[in-house]
């Protein structure tokens, strides 16, 4: 009397982990490059949304807020103090609902748990007036890289150093998600190591 068999060998067993195992690898690779242009987007987004909330505030005080600690929230929710920066938006006019957090983080930060985006601005605060006031300001995500490679973002646009994201280079090449605005051309920085000279040397093109 004959018996069927029943359960798998040991070789058709590693047969069938290994096929699993290669359409694993086909199948993370763009799941996670799809994760990261969704982050991208959002960081983009979530730029816009606050460039939006920045020139609402320029149009009642005309100026822009300073700059503003990538920590400003664990420091201060006033938004009446010197140097709170992006917080103004927040308080007491709400230009803006909450401060939205880098989705990268610069992970040598990791003990904040509330690493907004960083911000540079030529207005002054209380606590360091510079000789020339320009009204710009920049903003900057870490990027995928999950490391900051601009430079004195806080003295935006004085020596400040920017490294621009550049999805072209591979999803996750060096440089930072940035955005900027105001009468950015009238400083004196360096974009991709381009210096963007006082907008009165800026040739007419």
């Amino acid at each position: 009397m004959m018996h069927s068999r029943k359960g798998l060998t040991l070789i058709e067993l590693l047969v069938v982990l290994l096929v699993i195992l290669t359409l694993a690898l086909i199948a993370i690779p763009p799941f996670m490059n799809a994760r990261l242009r969704a982050d991208v987007a959002r960081v983009n987004q979530d730029l816009q949304y606050l460039e939006s909330a920045i020139e609402f505030y320029y149009l009642d005080h005309k100026r822009y807020p300073e700059s503003s600690d990538d920590t400003a929230l664990s420091k201060s929710r006033s938004g009446n103090s010197d140097g709170d920066g992006l917080i103004r938006l927040t308080h007491p006019v709400k230009y803006i609902e909450h401060l939205p957090e880098d989705r990268f983080h610069d992970w040598t930060f990791l003990e904040n748990a509330d690493l907004i985006y960083h911000f540079g601005s030529g207005s002054p605060n209380g606590l360091k007036r510079r000789e020339h006031i320009i009204a710009a300001w920049i903003l900057v995500s870490v990027g995928p890289d999950n490391i900051l490679n601009s430079k004195g973002i806080e003295n935006f646009p004085f020596g400040t150093r920017v490294t621009e994201y550049n999805p072209d280079n591979g999803l996750r090449s060096e440089g930072d998600i940035v955005r900027y605005g105001g009468e950015w051309t009238h400083g004196d920085w360096f974009l991709n190591e381009n210096r963007l000279k006082p907008a009165d040397e800026v040739p007419n093109l």
